[in-house]
């Protein structure tokens, strides 16, 4: 229940010289200007066992991942064993994730947010063993300059990750 007025309604970190590992974690009803539930700018970064739920963000409601000077300029995110569920953008189709940077999505799911993964800045998002459920909206979107890498065994319900996914088209059955 955290509110920003700019960046990482439940938390931001900035620096690439500090390594943030988050693990067994809620991040819940948190708002923010960029990255609901948690925002990261070039720091190392592993996610484990966590979830973002209902965050709200003009972009990245749950997540907002970003690098810079380049999209390469921080190393990978690792988001593993993690739910991003009922996330909202509200100035934005990035209700789960925003992504300019790079991000490895591994044994997630994604289901029920305003809009899925929004890669965009020449980022790359990788998924491996991830559910991606987004009723109404895109599961993958962006501005065209990111990649979308299918690492395999992923479960998509549309074609809008790429030709790369088989979609499965059908209902997870998550409820």
């Amino acid at each position: 229940l955290n509110v920003s007025g700019s960046l990482g309604g439940g938390l931001y970190a900035n620096t690439a010289t500090s390594s943030v590992a988050v693990s067994n974690s809620l991040f819940y009803l948190n708002t923010a200007g960029g990255g609901g539930g948690l925002a990261r700018f070039n720091a190392p970064m592993v996610i484990t066992n966590t979830a973002f739920i209902q965050n709200t963000a003009l972009s990245g409601g749950g997540l907002s991942l970003s690098a810079g000077p380049s999209p390469t300029s921080g190393p990978y995110v690792r988001v593993e064993n993690a739910t991003i569920s009922g996330n909202t953008a509200t100035s934005g189709p990035s209700g789960g994730v925003f992504n300019n940077g790079r991000a490895e999505l591994y044994s997630v799911t994604i289901e029920g947010n305003t809009g899925g993964v929004y890669t965009s800045g020449g980022g790359n998002t990788r998924f491996r063993n991830a559910v991606l459920y987004n009723a109404g909206t895109l599961n993958c979107d962006g501005d065209g300059s990111g990649q979308i890498s299918n690492d395999g065994h992923n479960h998509v319900t549309d074609t809008s990750c790429g030709a790369q996914f088989p979609t499965a088209g059908a209902d997870p059955l998550l409820a």
